[in-house]
């Protein structure tokens, strides 16, 4: 396989949503280990987790541009990362596109069921563009300690042409691992804390990739740790490991109101 496809396999692994081994929930000891990532002070406390009625709150957000800074780890060493988030012209209730750094646009949308799925990732660095279905990121009514289990077929287009490239595979698990008011160079949130994992495969490219993301309603993602373990056939093997914290948002977000629906 050429170094470019490689490249483009590599760069997949920050489109996907999802994380590692599948073995539910963490102990109690494994998330403070997680959590220690973020260094002292990130935590204020344990809250009382809410159900998460409807997933378009915790996770759209106003359109604008977020700042995050790196605690730990980038793929690119930079030491912030920017965010534009856009809604849909047609639809800015229900769709809504992710812009992450200028190369790689994800897209959202919401079902009538107020589940929140992620359809589709284009890739401007490497020109792939990639559909997942279906794309469930986040189910509407979850309880805390719920967890839900994501089979999605993968297609990788070229976005020079639109030819197919390849196809493949996505098996994930995710898990509602309850709330935490955290404190990040933007302010202090109160969050609901989601772990993803995944497993992938596409072409020879095999994948595991672990998340905790924090959500804080309104205002979208304010932090991330993320762990990457990869290898395509024996020859090429990478492990990353990264973790962001929110710094800016655009003004006039209020922390714990809805996103306007």
């Amino acid at each position: 396989m050429h170094c470019r496809q490689y490249a483009i396999f590599l760069s997949l692994f920050s489109l996907l949503p999802g994380a590692a081994a599948f073995s539910g929930t963490l102990s109690e000891k494994e998330l403070a280990e997680q959590l220690a990532t973020f260094g002292e002070g990130f935590v204020v406390e344990r809250i009382e987790p809410p159900t998460i009625e409807n997933p378009h709150d915790w996770i759209n957000r106003k359109a604008g541009t977020y700042v995050y800074r790196f605690v730990e780890g980038s793929d690119d060493g930079a030491e912030t990362h920017v965010e534009e988030h856009i809604p849909d012209a047609d639809n800015p209730e229900t769709a809504w596109q992710r812009r992450i750094s200028d190369t790689l646009l994800e897209t959202y949308t919401s079902t009538d069921e107020m589940d929140v799925l992620i359809v589709e990732e284009v890739d401007h660095e490497h020109g792939y563009r990639i559909v997942i279905e279906p794309g469930v990121h986040l189910p509407a009514g979850i309880e805390p300690g719920a967890t839900w289990e994501i089979d999605a077929n993968l297609a990788v287009y070229d976005t020079e042409d639109g030819s197919f490239a390849h196809d493949g595979k996505l098996d994930a698990l995710h898990s509602y691992e309850g709330a935490f008011r955290v404190r990040t160079p933007a302010g202090v949130f109160d969050t609901v804390l989601i772990r993803e994992d995944f497993k992938m495969k596409i072409g020879p490219l095999k994948a595991e990739d672990d998340r905790l993301l924090f959500f804080a309603r309104g205002v979208g993602l304010v932090a991330e740790v993320e762990g990457i373990r990869a290898s395509a056939l024996l020859v090429v093997h990478i492990k990353e490991h990264s973790a962001k914290v929110l710094v800016e948002y655009p003004d006039g977000i209020e922390p714990g109101a809805p996103a306007a629906q």
